[in-house]
């Protein structure tokens, strides 16, 4: 049985993709040892069944959370056979994030441009075959909420499944860099059982990023003392030399290359409104100012919730309290009224005060996922951690 993933951030439309693939065909479980939810299906080929995965929406494979870990560790997975990445086509600067660092992991690929109309309403034109040249592997346009494309995608899995593996993109992170990353793989191609397991390539870039499981699995390898030595040669030599830590020097890599593919593929209607977009990336993600600013828009998302909260729910408890006042003044006393008075409505009053504040900190949060700001939030947190 052929495997797939399916991996994309949060609100991209992967869930609709899996949806419009399974059909009913699909079950919901847990991932083992944790509690964040599993969903995978199956859909019939010629050639057979395909099972498909559906991955946690992240924004990137640091494995500093545990969705980021589940999703890290199943891409890198020998039993995957295709990674379908789905991309929000009207946001593709936000999600190309997350594709530099599948493609590090050098498996068959396919990516899926979902929400294509409203990306098209945006007044966006995406070039979707030098996209596909540039990308290495087959680009697929869909609208996943009609299942457009979905047939279309159905056949670019099966062909990147029973072909040989295609030459994808590389991030090139300049000359210093991938010296120092060349001479970590070649300690890490010293253990021939880790370098079967984990892309050398890619394993080198997490020794670089700090990311917990890579160290994990070169503190098992047999050649952990030269590996370790050379990590810690190659960072004291790039952090002075390029002024940033290796994780930070490894996603400036990574965003330039997005904000280069971008420009290459999508043409705005607004010339303007592109400049605007990338003043404020760098206003955001800036290496002193974007701290600051993270932390005046949480004061903010605090304010909304609490402050500007704090009215409906005054109002709430006012109703509460003149509905209490009103059962307690006019039903005869008993056990119904006392059920009622003293347990019912203010049991349901607390419980309902705090609606308010809910859907405002669930706004904010979506507002700032739907802006884009959430990925540079985990890029400036990624830098601190």
């Amino acid at each position: 049985m052929t495997t797939l993933a399916l991996a994309g951030n949060p609100n991209c439309g992967k869930t609709t993709i899996f949806n419009a693939l399974t059909g009913s065909r699909h079950h919901v479980g847990n991932w083992p040892g944790v509690t964040v939810e599993r969903r995978s299906g199956t859909f019939e080929t010629p050639r057979g069944p395909v099972e498909v995965v559906d991955l946690p929406g992240t924004y990137s494979l640091s494995a500093r959370s545990e969705d980021e870990r589940i999703a890290a560790l199943f891409v890198a997975d020998p039993s995957v056979d295709v990674i379908v990445n789905v991309l929000d086509a009207s946001n593709l600067e936000r999600n190309f994030y997350l594709t530099t660092q599948l493609l590090e992991l050098d498996r068959p690929m396919v990516f899926v441009l979902n929400m294509m109309d409203d990306a098209e309403e945006k007044g966006l034109k995406i070039d979707l075959p030098a996209l596909e040249k540039l990308l290495g592997g087959p680009v697929v346009p869909t609208v996943g909420n009609r299942e457009e494309g979905i047939q279309n995608l159905k056949d670019a899995i099966l062909k990147v499944a029973g072909a040989p593996l295609a030459k994808l993109a590389s991030v090139n992170y300049g000359p210093d860099m991938e010296g120092e990353l060349q001479k970590i793989r070649q300690e890490i191609l010293r253990d021939e059982e880790l370098a079967q397991t984990q892309p050398p390539r890619r394993l080198a870039l997490q020794l670089l990023e700090g990311v917990p499981h890579a160290l994990e699995l070169v503190e098992r390898s047999h050649a952990r003392k030269a590996i370790g030595a050379q990590v810690k040669a190659s960072l004291a030599f790039l952090e002075p030399h390029l002024g940033a830590d290796g994780s930070t020097l490894l996603a400036e890599g990574r965003y330039g290359f997005v904000h280069g593919l971008v420009e290459e593929v999508v043409e705005r209607t607004g010339r303007k409104h592109a400049d605007i977009t990338g003043r404020l990336d760098s206003l955001l993600t800036h290496r002193y100012l974007g701290i600051p600013i993270f932390i005046a828009i949480m004061i903010g998302v605090y304010t909304v919730t609490f402050v500007v909260g704090k009215y409906p729910q005054d109002w709430i408890a006012g109703a509460f309290g003149w509905l209490h006042g009103y059962a307690s003044a006019h039903l005869p006393a008993g056990e119904l009224s006392s059920l009622l008075v003293d347990g019912i409505i203010p049991g349901v009053g607390a419980v309902i005060v705090f609606v308010p504040v809910i859907m405002l900190l669930m706004g904010c949060i979506a507002f700032l996922e739907d802006t884009g700001y959430m990925a540079r939030a985990a890029f400036i947190m990624d830098r601190l951690m």
